[in-house]
């Protein structure tokens, strides 16, 4: 069997653990992580929720980079960009291509891919219908599909949203996390990849 590279051999995902990482997603400071998300709740769902005018748009997508790390190297393209897409109806129906759409940004002639963001920018309207895409989790997914399969995946195809989003749906069945929502899934995965990492950078040194 292929062994895995973060992740401990024998982990396999339970409810228990996924209880423990989504009550720990703050813990080295929960004051400030817990209104970083608040505020980008409130934003996104509440003050802000359409897409019609650039300048809220712009609101956006500066709060987003900001709070979350999403490394936008120009929130003003970004964001024309997205004003362009008209992107609500997408949006309330769940379109899993309005991510790939959104994450293509020509900024000075050159295409950038940013494909977290995006994520991230769906999520925080339709947190119901958008799971978050991030690296951590692709790790998690894709060590654990090269030892136990649970779904039909390269890890290169995690960064098409659709076939994410699929691996995720699989991800929940098989280990029986079905009744979790994405944002508590998005937390657990999220944490505990990025502990694996921390500690597998750790041992190397």
């Amino acid at each position: 069997m292929e062994k895995r590279k973060y992740l401990p051999d024998s982990y396999r995902p339970t409810i228990e653990e996924a209880n423990k990482y989504i009550a720990l997603t703050y813990s080295d400071n929960p004051e400030v992580g817990n209104e970083k998300e608040r505020t980008l709740v409130e934003l996104f769902e509440e003050q802000m929720p359409k897409n019609v005018d650039i300048h809220d748009i712009l609101v956006k997508c500066a709060t987003l980079n900001s709070l979350a790390n999403t490394n936008i190297i120009d929130v003003y393209y970004v964001a024309k960009h997205i004003y362009d897409l008209k992107i609500d109806e997408r949006l309330k129906n769940g379109d899993y291509d309005l991510v790939d759409d959104i994450s293509k940004v020509k900024i000075k002639g050159k295409e950038h891919h940013f494909y977290s963001f995006a994520s991230k920018y769906c999520s925080y309207h339709q947190p119901d219908l958008y799971s978050i895409y991030d690296r951590y989790v692709n790790i998690v997914l894709s060590e654990l599909q090269s030892t136990d399969p649970f779904s039909n995946f390269r890890s290169s195809e995690l960064r098409q949203y659709k076939c994410y989003m699929k691996a995720l749906e699989d991800f929940r069945k098989r280990y029986g996390l079905i009744e979790y929502s994405k944002k508590d899934l998005d937390k657990y995965l999220w944490l505990f990849g990025k502990e694996c990492v921390s500690n597998y950078n750790k041992n190397k040194k």
